[in-house]
C-alpha cells in the first residue's frame, strides 16, 4: 500500500508541474496584455480563457481527433474551475478581495473556453495564410463572441440565486448553449476576416 501511495504522489507531482507552468504562462500573458494593449483585467481574463482553450485545442488536435481534443480542453477547463474554487476557499491563504468565482463568472469562463475552441476550429479550416492564434482571439475578444462582462450573459437572477458557486450548473449552462456559442464565434470571424 505504501508503494502504491508513493507512486500516486510521484505521478501527481509529475503531472502537476507542467500544469502549474501552463497556468502560470497564461496568467503572465494576461498581465502583459493589460500593459501592452491597454486592456482591463476583465478583458484580459476573457482573452486568457479563449486563447488558452484555442492553443490547447490546436496542440491536442495534432494527435487526437478534433472532437476528442475539444472534449479534453473543455474537461480541463471544468477541472480548472474546481481547482480555483478549492484554492480560493482556503481561509488562511485568502485575501479579502480574493474570493472564489461566482456561478455567473464560471459560466462566462466556460463560454469563453468554448468560443476559443470554436475559433481554433474555424481558423484551421478558413485561414490559409499564417494568422497567429493570438491575433485571431484578440480580434474575437473585441466582439461579443467572447464574453467580457458576466452580467451580459442571458440568465435570470433568480436562477442564479439557487446556484451559488456551482461549477456543475455553470458547465451545464454552457453545454446547453454550445451550438449558439460556436455559431456566434464562427459568424463573427466570418465578418472580421
Amino acid at each position: 500500500m505504501r508503494r502504491f501511495l508513493k507512486r500516486v504522489i510521484i505521478l501527481g507531482v509529475v503531472l502537476a508541474i507542467p500544469l502549474v507552468g501552463y497556468l502560470w504562462h497564461y496568467h503572465t500573458l494576461s498581465k502583459n496584455l493589460m500593459t501592452q494593449h491597454g486592456i482591463n483585467g476583465e478583458q484580459a481574463n476573457a482573452f486568457k480563457h479563449a486563447y488558452a482553450a484555442a492553443q490547447l485545442f490546436q496542440a491536442l488536435s495534432s494527435f487526437l481527433p478534433d472532437d476528442d481534443a475539444e472534449a479534453v480542453v473543455l474537461w480541463l477547463g471544468h477541472m480548472n474551475e474546481y481547482g480555483e474554487q478549492w484554492m480560493h476557499s482556503i481561509p488562511r491563504k485568502r485575501k479579502p478581495d480574493d474570493q472564489p468565482d461566482t456561478t455567473i463568472e464560471m459560466m462566462k469562463d466556460f463560454h469563453n473556453n468554448r468560443a476559443g475552441v470554436a475559433a481554433a476550429r474555424w481558423q484551421a479550416k478558413n485561414l490559409r495564410e499564417n494568422f497567429p492564434t493570438m491575433d485571431v482571439i484578440l480580434r474575437l475578444s473585441a466582439t461579443d463572441a467572447i464574453v467580457v462582462w458576466a452580467n451580459k450573459l442571458p440568465i435570470v437572477q433568480s436562477e442564479l440565486d439557487n446556484h451559488v458557486r456551482d461549477v456543475e450548473f455553470a458547465n451545464t449552462w454552457a453545454e446547453q448553449r454550445a451550438e449558439e456559442i460556436v455559431k456566434r464565434a464562427h459568424d463573427t470571424l466570418e465578418t472580421i476576416y
